[in-house]
């Protein structure tokens, strides 16, 4: 099973950064060279050349444990770890060194990190993002909170109560958020879905009991 990466980046001498096209990152990364990349469990293109590799994907579990399987020869890989559980995954891939959420990310605003490597910490220097470091725990705080709230909306849009642009627009205007629920979701339903699933998993908490409509993600 392949794992289609929109862009990788060289930021530094044998490190990595591996994106996908809805890393809100991205917008950081314009300027740098880059190269199209795609991964698979037999073969990996250019990979070699690297010891450290900083993944900024959001795409599903499954794809990410292709991507880490590609990746057992890198000495380390910090990873975004959303929507898995990043001890769990460590277990099967020792050279998982640190991870952190990046998945609701905005501009000038801090990203939680776990056990931050050394090549992470300058990848998010360079791209001047201020990283705090954290106890682990699923998802992280950001990400946990805000998939229930995206959650929420989702079943107020499967029982008819509003559109998804009613619901954005309320939650901007009425409660100041910078984004509406779905506007937070677009593009990383699967990450969200995931992250509810492996919650409830973990926790049998009716909090975390997905909607149908984010059900279709899994």
């Amino acid at each position: 099973m392949a794992v289609k990466m929109e862009k990788a980046f060289t930021l530094m001498n044998k490190t990595l950064v591996i994106t996908s096209e809805n890393s809100p990152l991205n917008f950081l990364l314009d300027g740098f060279e880059y190269c199209d990349v795609s991964f698979d469990s037999e073969k990996s293109l250019l990979m070699d050349e690297y010891d450290h590799f900083i993944d900024l994907t959001l795409t599903s579990k499954e794809q990410k444990y292709v991507l880490f399987s590609t990746l057992k020869h890198a000495k380390s890989i910090s990873t975004d770890a959303t929507n898995f559980d990043f001890i769990k995954a460590k277990e099967s891939f020792p050279n998982l060194s640190s991870c952190f959420s990046t998945a609701f990310y905005q501009e000038g605003k801090k990203v939680e990190v776990y056990s931050l490597s050394h090549e992470a910490s300058k990848v998010f220097s360079e791209l001047k993002i201020d990283a705090i470091e954290v106890d682990y725990q699923l998802g992280f705080t950001l990400a946990r909170v805000l998939v229930q709230i995206i959650n929420e909306a989702y079943f107020a849009q499967d029982e008819m109560v509003a559109t998804k642009t009613d619901i954005d627009t309320a939650m901007k205007f009425g409660v100041n958020y910078p984004k509406g629920p779905f506007e937070w979701s677009e593009g990383k339903e699967v990450v969200v879905a995931e992250l509810l699933s492996e919650l409830q998993n973990k926790y049998n908490d009716k909090r975390y009991e997905i909607s149908e409509s984010l059900r279709k993600y899994l």
